[in-house]
């Protein structure tokens, strides 16, 4: 025994990360790239999971995997809770051709945002290029062969900057022509729930209160095989494509290390595992309060935020790739009012909350009888 040890005891609200329809406009050509992942064309994880039929509700894919000996289905592995669609607590589901829930990347909402927000860009590009092309043009026609009063002529900066612009112009119209052809949610189906237990703990692990769902994706849908490849667009590392896997080393509840996580909602952040867990829980309206221990993930250091609304499913992985957990909640924001959060707020103080891994995919195999594996 250890005696005369200080320790503190916190509690906070713990929020689920499934999103509602309601989405912040994006801001930022990076964000911008992020929120692309909408489009049910791409074939890697972080993408968003929403229902077909107009209702509340969105997580991440943070994983494609299959089962057993079947080489041919493709699964994406999101959170019970971002597709539950209204069942009961203790409800579970498996495969039925006559009774399917179906699913699409990007909710009608996140769609219309990221359709504004490109409206904008390019309104004020053009506006941009009308600034740039027009001192270049007045140069080619009044002033190139004739120029009594000597003005400048343009400089190598100015056709750079006039190229940036119109590069930029052409691409978000790409993205616009896109995103216009999807605009019909049916365009976004990408496949059905197929797997979901119902909420209740673990057998196989006390304390884990299973929060995972699988849903048959339509391969037909994507322009690649789907794949478990992320692409980093942190400066911090010297590569831009990785591909995630598992590791063979058994899961320990007290194990620091860096992460990293990409999803539909936040993009591509970096954060630290906690050696401190903590235990969550969660009061019914029709079962009752279940408790549960769930991984504790901070932002690196000058980071805002490592998870927010809607990033429910995405995988954390380590920089070596090696996948660790999965994203549950956080108590980012909680009773705060969105006007008064980035004062409220402290920088880089949220709290995600993530399951292992491990506890996931062992779940899995008891719940479908196959094995669950990586593609």
């Amino acid at each position: 025994m250890i005696f005369n040890v200080e320790v503190e005891i916190m509690e906070g609200q713990y929020t689920q990360h499934a999103a509602s329809t309601q989405l912040e406009a994006l801001s930022s050509d990076e964000h911008l790239k992020t929120k692309k992942s909408i489009l049910p064309l791409l074939s890697y994880p972080g993408y968003s999971i929403a229902y077909l039929e107009d209702r509340p509700g969105e997580g991440t894919v943070g994983l494609h995997i299959k089962l057993g000996a079947d080489n041919s289905t493709v699964y994406g592995l999101t959170c019970r809770h971002a597709v539950r669609g209204g069942r009961a607590k203790h409800e579970s589901y498996k495969p039925s051709a006559h009774d399917r829930q179906y699913h699409i990347s990007g909710s009608q909402g996140h769609l219309g945002d990221l359709q504004y927000d490109l409206y904008l860009r390019l309104k004020s590009a053009n506006i941009d290029l009308k600034w740039q092309q027009g001192p270049i043009d007045k140069w080619e026609t009044c002033y190139k062969n004739y120029n009594p009063k000597n003005v400048s002529p343009p400089t190598e900066k100015d056709f750079l900057n006039l190229k940036k612009i119109k590069d930029s112009i052409e691409h978000d119209n790409l993205v616009k022509e896109a995103l216009e052809k999807i605009d019909d949610r049916k365009e976004r189906q990408i496949g059905h729930l197929a797997y979901y237990p119902g909420c209740s703990i673990s057998s196989r692990q006390p304390g884990y209160l299973r929060d995972w769902a699988l849903v048959e994706l339509d391969v037909r849908k994507f322009t690649l095989p789907p794949a478990n490849k992320i692409f980093l667009g942190s400066p911090s590392v010297k590569y831009d494509e990785l591909r995630l896997g598992l590791t063979s080393e058994p899961y320990t509840r007290v194990m620091p290390m860096c992460v990293s996580k990409i999803g539909q909602k936040s993009g591509l952040t970096d954060g630290i595992i906690s050696g401190i867990e903590a235990v969550v829980r969660r009061p019914c309206r029709d079962g009752a309060v279940e408790y549960s221990w769930e991984m504790l993930i901070v932002p690196e250091n000058g980071a805002s935020y490592f998870s927010e609304v809607g990033d429910s499913g995405s995988a954390v992985f380590n920089k070596k790739g090696q996948v660790v957990a999965i994203v549950t909640a956080s108590n980012k924001g909680q009773g705060i009012a969105p006007q008064d959060a980035d004062e409220t707020i402290p920088r880089g103080t949220d709290v995600t909350f993530a399951t292992p891994i491990q506890w996931v995919l062992d779940d899995i195999e008891d719940f479908t009888g196959q094995r669950p594996w990586l593609v």
